[in-house]
């Protein structure tokens, strides 16, 4: 079900609550903001990529088949409030417990994602050996979405120029908003599926190593050390908060970068 501008804000307001108040079962308080915030997504085709008459990033074409298997994205990115919840700080440069988190790396991320499995007994899905990471396939627990379910999400089969439609005003917060602070999350319009702020508010850290898209994959250079983020944020322009638009930062990058959870589908 699609998840209203409103019950986004619910939901923010139940995270802060179930993060900075002391409950009877904080962990069932946690799970339950998790159950209600994750949106089930079926398995398709994605046709990944610009078209060349949409005035796209250089490295957005060329346009080619994905398959993307069933999978869960949460409706809005982490919040401070969770994070500092689960981590015990918090190093946002911008504070407030409803405003996304950032200033985050990648590495950063899938510790989250590892910590947040782990406080809901679930499976972690990231194993770090040697400076490198490892996805486990198989786990349960929450984790980055790819770069593939990222623009799946966020064009819901239509070919708009941003998440959610062709005008940016109500979709998104960047740069030609003119804030001088960073807004709190769910406070624009959703998409089709029920995601918020995919388009603008803050860049979002994807799992994949940025690499050009190319056919032929086997003649694809992959830079390990950036990784793709997407969505643009409220500091650039509307042009990156573009569906197909990409992004990639070093994997230890820390600025205007967060992160919004997915997961295996369970059925």
């Amino acid at each position: 079900m699609p998840i209203g501008r409103e019950q986004a804000r619910v939901l923010a307001k139940q995270l802060t609550d179930a993060t900075n108040k002391p409950t009877a079962n904080p962990v069932a308080d946690l799970q339950r903001f998790i159950d209600n915030v994750m949106v089930k997504m079926p398995k398709g085709v994605l046709w990944m990529g610009a078209m060349p008459e949409t005035d796209p990033t250089s490295d957005a074409m060329p346009r080619h088949r994905v398959d993307i298997d069933a999978f869960e994205l949460s409706a809005v990115v982490v919040t401070q409030g969770l994070w500092r919840h689960l981590i015990g700080e918090n190093p946002a440069e911008q504070a407030g417990s409803k405003k996304p988190i950032h200033n985050i790396s990648w590495w950063d991320a899938l510790l989250f994602c590892n910590r947040l499995s782990e406080k809901l007994g679930l499976e972690p899905v990231y194993t770090i050996v040697d400076g490198k990471a490892q996805w486990n396939k198989d786990a349960n627990g929450l984790r980055l979405p790819t770069e593939a379910e990222w623009e799946y999400a966020s064009r819901t089969r239509d070919d708009l120029r941003y998440s959610g439609g062709d005008q940016i005003e109500n979709l998104g917060w960047t740069k030609e908003s003119g804030l001088t602070e960073m807004p709190d999350v769910g406070m624009k319009e959703p998409n089709l599926w029920g995601f918020h702020d995919l388009s603008g508010l803050v860049f979002e850290w994807c799992w994949d190593d940025f690499a050009p898209y190319n056919q032929d994959q086997s003649t694809a250079v992959v830079d390990q050390d950036h990784k793709v983020c997407r969505g643009g944020s409220w500091q650039h322009d509307a042009e990156w908060a573009k569906c197909t638009a990409r992004f990639s930062y070093p994997s230890d990058f820390q600025g205007m970068v967060g992160l919004r959870l997915a997961r295996n589908s369970n059925g």
